[in-house]
């Protein structure tokens, strides 16, 4: 079982640190999910709102199949994002 993050330009850094941490640990110690992946739109950089750059793991079309997910969006975010097709 995968747990994905969905990760984008301006997202909140926090945001996706926090829940990794946790998930992680839940996976490592308590029969989690196996491998937590960051999943981006392109294997590019992502650029955070304060400035951090993650690079995903994988992207919308390849990411294998993940019982959760979670976007770490966070309140001054919700509503702002829109990704291209």
């Amino acid at each position: 079982m995968n747990f994905g993050f969905l990760i984008f330009p301006g997202m909140e850094e926090l945001d996706l640190v926090g829940p990794w941490g946790m998930t992680s640990f839940w996976g490592k110690h308590a029969a989690g999910p196996e491998k937590c992946i960051m999943v981006g739109q392109s294997l590019d950089p992502v650029i955070c709102d304060k400035g951090i750059s993650i690079n995903p793991h994988v992207t919308f079309s390849d990411c294998p199949p993940s019982i959760f997910s979670s976007s770490p969006v966070g309140r001054a975010r919700a509503g702002r994002c829109t990704i291209p097709r």
